[in-house]
């Protein structure tokens, strides 16, 4: 199922710095992205084959004055990969040559194109919106993308922070030098994250622009009617930083994580045993303005999990499988027509990929089952602890249990002291007769007197 790849192409990664502040997107504009992300998966040891998966997709994002972004997805388009010596260029992306194209079903690429709304604060999203019965692989795809352009800078921008660590003094001017760390929600979990900031010097900018030129001359993908003058103009006059931005994946409360070896028998010993897959993700935007009022101008990620084929023994031969996202801004413009967003909206509190209930294209989560079961639970105890305070209010007399002492539901016609005294006597007596008595013995009476 190639759209069912797609989804699984996201929860391996696809986390790429962004921004999505108030004071960094303006309202009433229009910000159109080219967003491209892939995974392919190979054994580089052996040789150059390597198979997966890439969408690629224009963005509309139209920002509004109530911190919220209506988002669309545009003409996107999905190629699979099975190739031998396949040629790559620096952003991971393979050559023309490579690939074949895959049609989307109409059903699905209407899912996809529809608008979605985002909100956020202080760079920080707080909520999704998407339509009302959208499959949840295709949620899951627009939380990857809304993942990539959140970008939470409130820390490097707190004065007191930048005046005692995170600024370098030259020749009178103030740099901020900043790197810190956040606890962060993303399409890969709810993790600690690593933010680290430094401006451009003039040669790095032109060594990246001159990189960006080489980059859309062999674009094969490049958009009808997309000026590269307007694209390069964008960032004229302005300072360059480049933010790098990883995530610690080793200290999450929360990470949507399934691992299942065949084949093999995987233990380890508490130690990073060579059985265990490991993985980073590392992030690294530019963008051009000042941290308070930028453009993103590129971002691109790349996720890398790495898988050895002989279990515990230590091998040179490793899966690989990497991930790569990349987000280039192609053109700021007046908003020319309003994007509606979702007519029936459902909300997700979270940006975490949920894995589909039953099957990809469902619109139920795992997760929001499993809520749902948790509820009819605990309806179902309320109403049975309800039923049961009827039933005892029904009751003359509430049910004994193994610890408390029975209530009697006769008069007592002595105080509780005298029955104490009376029980006493009578134990004594027991005892007393018992000593008495012999296994010849004869009597009356048995040892209770009776």
């Amino acid at each position: 199922d190639n759209m069912k790849s797609i989804s699984a192409l996201l929860l391996v990664g696809c986390v790429v710095a962004g921004s999505i502040q108030p004071y960094s997107w303006t309202p009433n504009k229009e910000y159109k992205y080219k967003y491209s992300t892939q995974v392919l998966t190979g054994i580089p040891e052996l040789n150059s084959q390597y198979s997966g998966v890439r969408l690629s997709t224009e963005v509309r994002v139209q920002p509004k004055h109530d911190s919220t972004c209506t988002l669309k997805f545009e003409n996107p388009r999905f190629v699979s990969y099975n190739d031998e010596d396949m040629e790559m260029d620096k952003d991971w992306m393979p050559e023309e040559r490579h690939g074949q194209k895959e049609e989307i079903p109409r059903s699905l690429k209407s899912w996809l194109e529809s608008p979605f709304k985002v909100f956020h604060k202080n760079g920080k999203v707080l909520k999704l919106q998407t339509e009302n019965g959208e499959p949840e692989f295709i949620v899951n795809i627009k939380k990857a993308f809304v993942s990539q352009v959140q970008h939470d800078l409130s820390k490097a921008l707190e004065s007191s922070t930048l005046q005692q660590n995170n600024q370098v003094q030259r020749q009178g001017h103030q740099y901020p030098v900043p790197s810190f760390k956040v606890q962060e929600k993303s399409i890969l979990g709810d993790c600690e994250t690593i933010y680290s900031i430094s401006k451009l010097p003039e040669h790095l900018v032109q060594e990246f622009e001159e990189q960006e030129r080489q980059r859309r001359s062999r674009d094969y993908e490049t958009s009808s009617g997309r000026s590269h003058e307007q694209e390069e103009s964008l960032c004229e006059g302005k300072e360059y930083f480049e933010v790098l931005k990883s995530e610690n994946l080793d200290s999450c409360t929360e990470r949507p994580v399934y691992h299942r070896t065949y084949g093999m028998w995987s233990k380890t010993d508490g130690s990073r045993s060579s059985s265990r897959p490991s993985q980073s993700s590392l992030t690294r935007t530019i963008i051009c303005g000042s941290l308070e009022d930028h453009f993103i101008r590129k971002s691109s990620t790349e996720n890398r999990i790495i898988v050895n084929t002989a279990g515990e023994v230590e091998s040179k031969e490793k899966i690989d499988i990497s991930s790569t996202s990349t987000l280039v801004l192609m053109s700021v413009e007046s908003a020319q027509s309003e994007l509606s967003g979702p007519s029936s909206p459902k909300g997700y509190p979270s940006l975490v990929y949920e894995y589909p209930s039953g099957s990809s294209s469902s619109s139920k989560s795992l997760k929001q089952q499993m809520q749902q079961q948790q509820q009819q639970q605990q309806q179902q105890q309320q109403q049975q602890q309800q039923q049961q305070q009827q039933q005892q209010q029904k009751r003359h007399s509430p049910l004994p249990d193994l610890t408390s002492a029975p209530n009697t539901i006769y008069p007592k016609t002595q105080s509780e002291r005298e029955l104490k005294e009376k029980v006493i006597e009578l134990f004594s007596k027991i005892i007393e007769e018992s000593e008495k008595m012999s296994e010849s013995s004869k009597s009356k009476k048995d040892v209770t007197g009776m």
